[in-house]
């Protein structure tokens, strides 16, 4: 089984990191924090029964574990490219500004 789990993921991975390499990041604060949640919004709402089926195999895959845990240091890192004011923000802050946009 894991090795199916990461098959899925190296097939589906392209597909869901394409929503936010091809994202133009450009603009003022507002336009880019819109551009960004619109961005996930659309990615989210196009991969949402794979990430339903992720978070019911998180628990006893080891694979969807580690690929899940890039997924989320991948999203964190696309907003700071959206957003390079949140390397002033205090961790606490980064922390919520991170959840707010996620699943």
């Amino acid at each position: 089984m894991e090795s199916l789990f990461a098959e899925i993921d190296a097939a589906a991975r392209p597909i869901y990191e394409s929503y936010f390499l091809e994202a133009d990041q450009s603009g003022t604060l507002e336009e880019r924090i819109y551009n960004a949640v619109e961005c996930r919004i659309n990615c989210f709402t196009d991969a949402s029964s794979l990430e339903d089926s992720t978070h019911v195999l998180l628990w006893r895959s080891e694979v969807i574990r580690m690929r899940y845990a890039q997924n989320q240091r991948f999203l964190r890192k696309d907003l700071d490219k959206w957003l390079p004011e949140l390397n002033d923000v205090s961790k606490e802050t980064r922390e919520g500004i991170d959840g707010i946009p996620s699943f």
